[in-house]
């Protein structure tokens, strides 16, 4: 008996999850027919407008227009999940199909009396790193309102990955050191063909000149930093630190906390390990770790890296892949003791990244 109540479960859910990849398939069709040459198209989607008028890409709620959200948005998107449902039936348990339909009907009872204002759909002031990376919350819903090509799926992920529709890239400015090393020039390229503007910053060799220079105005403006400059040194392990609290503390302010790509050389130490699996794990910053491991050309290198950040990996990995899965493995396994040693790293450097000191760099379109 708990064996079938716990394959009912698992089948509710299931059944839930996956027709709500009925409605992922709807929704990226309705954002296509924004270029459709038809006429049909184009009006689906002035109708799916609707519901990002409801929620603007000021990230504010226009509850005037909940009713037009409700109808053109809510509606349709319950309908679909129910259809959906429905098609699994010969597939799962009876109490299997009415538990995930009951949910979806829920769900649809709860949206209507809140007019729309439900978990996905509230007034957001800053949209954090999301939490999960196949589960769609609130952050991740938020960045589709901000770039509605992108980070479609409503319940899952899945639709973003498979698409590698999870990195918007058109209109943002990237900033990148070390642009004059062979992976730092190959991912500069690649993030300008998809529509970046990249910045270039010359670092200063010397720590303690830190607060003595001013790229204050790139850092501002980034909405990414790319670190491709060689860390080997402790002092260049220093300087990127630096920088990205810097980046953190000049994005305050903006909507969306910065990101962040961080080279990891094989022959990195175990400090600047510790530093970059501390900062993977905040939630006021997205933190990308690069692993560059040999038998990629640069080119290659940086399109697997790019493609692979579209899909929704922050582990992004180039050259044996062997090698890579067996780095990805130990980071993992290492997080809760390296955590620790990062933020005692990161302590120490809080003389070098005062808001009001600005680090020495110059930039360069």
């Amino acid at each position: 008996m708990p064996w079938l109540v716990l394959r009912i479960v698992a089948q509710a859910a299931a059944t839930f999850l996956a027709s709500t990849l009925i409605f992922d398939v709807v929704h990226v069709l309705l954002h296509a027919g924004d270029r459709a040459e038809g006429r049909l198209g184009r009006g689906l989607a002035r109708l799916h407008d609707a519901h990002h008028d409801f929620l603007g890409s000021d990230l504010q709620v226009r509850d005037e227009r909940w009713r037009a959200n409700v109808v053109f948005q809510h509606l349709p998107e319950a309908g679909s999940v129910v259809v959906g449902t429905l098609a699994l039936a010969r597939l799962v348990h009876p109490v299997a199909l009415v538990l995930a339909t009951t949910a979806q009907v829920a769900m649809l009872v709860r949206r209507l009396a809140s007019r729309g204002r439900d978990w996905h759909h509230r007034p957001l002031t800053r949209v954090l790193r999301p939490w999960s990376g196949w589960f769609v919350g609130r952050d991740y819903h938020a960045l589709h309102h901000l770039h509605p090509g992108h980070f479609q799926g409503s319940a899952l992920t899945l639709v973003d990955r498979v698409r590698g529709t999870s990195l918007p890239l058109g209109g943002r400015t990237a900033v990148v050191t070390g642009a004059d090393t062979s992976l730092g020039a190959a991912l500069t390229s690649r993030l300008e063909a998809g529509g970046a503007h990249v910045l270039r910053l010359d670092l200063p060799r010397d720590l303690a000149l830190v607060g003595a220079g001013a790229a204050d105005e790139a850092l501002a403006r980034a909405d990414l930093l790319v670190l491709a400059h060689p860390v080997a040194a402790l002092a260049d392990q220093d300087l990127a630190v630096a920088l990205v609290e810097r980046h953190r503390a000049l994005r305050r302010a903006a909507l969306v906390v910065p990101e962040v790509w961080a080279v990891l050389p094989p022959d990195a130490g175990s400090g600047w390990r510790r530093v970059l699996r501390g900062l993977f794990h905040e939630r006021t910053l997205t933190v990308r770790l690069l692993l560059a491991l040999p038998g990629d050309a640069p080119a290659r290198a940086a399109r697997r890296l790019v493609a692979q950040a579209g899909r929704g990996a922050r582990v992004l990995v180039s050259g044996e892949r062997a090698a890579g899965l067996a780095e990805i493995v130990r980071l993992a396994l290492r997080r809760d003791v390296e955590t620790a040693g990062a933020w005692v790293h990161r302590r120490s450097l809080s003389a070098f990244v005062d808001p009001a000191r600005p680090v020495p760099c110059r930039a360069s379109a």
